[in-house]
């Protein structure tokens, strides 16, 4: 009862102080645009083995694991290539089709929509 009261006291107060911040950063393409259903499966089995990874300390699933990741990646560096290429083909301009492409890898591209939403004592600000 004392330790709930003390933390409740705590929490209200750190709420007080430190205020939650929602933002919304452009930039990058997202995982969605370019991962097909399978590069979708392998991810979520890729995060359960991480997750058996804290429990399971053999050398055989380690190794499988870390052999995993490492064509996950490929995978998905390959899948990714092949959206880039598509959407180029298909760009009546690809000069700017390539920049944007270059600026959104990079996090230059500043989004016209880009959001900040503040919340300072309970109260959304925009």
């Amino acid at each position: 009862m004392l330790y709930n009261t003390l933390f409740n006291l705590i929490k209200t107060e750190f709420n007080a102080v430190f205020t939650s911040k929602t933002v919304n950063s452009g930039g990058f393409l997202s995982f969605n645009n370019w991962a097909t259903a399978g590069i979708h499966k392998s991810r979520q089995k890729l995060y359960e083995l991480y997750s058996e990874r804290a429990y399971n300390h053999s050398e055989s699933f380690l190794k499988f694991v870390r052999t995993y990741s490492k064509l996950f990646k490929q995978v998905c560096s390959v899948a990714k290539s092949l959206y880039l290429k598509q959407k180029l083909l298909n760009a009546p301009d690809k000069i700017k089709m390539t920049w944007n492409i270059v600026n959104w890898e990079t996090g230059r591209v500043k989004d016209r929509n880009f959001d900040y939403n503040l919340n300072v004592n309970n109260i959304n600000q925009h």
